[in-house]
């Protein structure tokens, strides 16, 4: 074979090869995008969900507050707990936003890769105020919830009051934290490290 022929074969080859990589590259990219917004799916539904509920706390917290007016012992907690329902509805709005505003299809995969840093970032940095915010919500609540379902006076019974809270916090807060690592932590080094392989792969080209 010629000199010639064999540049010209030799570019042939180099042709094919970068197209087969280009190929291979474009397939990781759409599997392991797809597969990564399908990891944060989950999060993302609660979150939505979350506003869901939260306003409904809200709406009905509210509504049993206004029918105990005339014995604002009842009432005055009950607008607490639905005051910061408030604030959780409004970090889960916030929360949702920043999820739906993530372009899987339409973004470089660096920018995939900071955007779902920035979304697990602004989760964690909520999730400290709504841990701490828990007792706040839930311990008010009780009183006017056991006066307009139970028709109990837990002011009378300190101690149902004491253990309904030990029981929903014992309960509430092992429950946060197993939500927290497999819907939301899990997820995200899930997301994350699909990323990275695409990264890895177009930096081993």
């Amino acid at each position: 074979m010629e000199l010639d022929e064999l540049k010209s074969a030799w570019a042939q080859y180099d042709k094919k090869l970068s197209r087969s990589l280009e190929l291979n590259e474009a397939v990781l990219r759409k599997m392991n995008v797809k597969d990564s917004k399908n990891e944060l799916w989950q999060p993302m539904f609660y979150e939505l969900s979350g506003v869901v509920l939260m306003f409904l706390w809200v709406v009905i917290v509210a509504w049993f507050s206004f029918r105990m007016l005339d014995q604002p012992q009842f009432s005055i907690p009950g607008f607490i707990s639905s005051a910061i329902a408030c604030i959780y509805t409004v970090f889960n709005i916030i929360k949702s936003k920043r999820f739906l505003s993530i372009d899987y299809y339409g973004a470089s995969v660096l920018q995939l890769q900071q955007d779902v840093a920035a979304v697990n970032e602004l989760v964690l940095r909520y999730r400290k105020y709504e841990l701490i915010l828990m007792p706040f919500i839930l311990a008010p609540m009780l009183p006017l919830l056991f006066k307009v379902v139970h028709h109990v006076d837990v002011y009378e019974n300190m101690k149902t009051f004491w253990f309904a809270i030990v029981l929903i916090l014992g309960f509430g807060f092992p429950v946060t934290f197993l939500i927290n690592k497999y819907v939301y932590d899990r997820k995200f080094q899930n997301a994350e490290k699909l990323l990275k392989e695409i990264e890895d792969y177009k930096l081993e080209k």
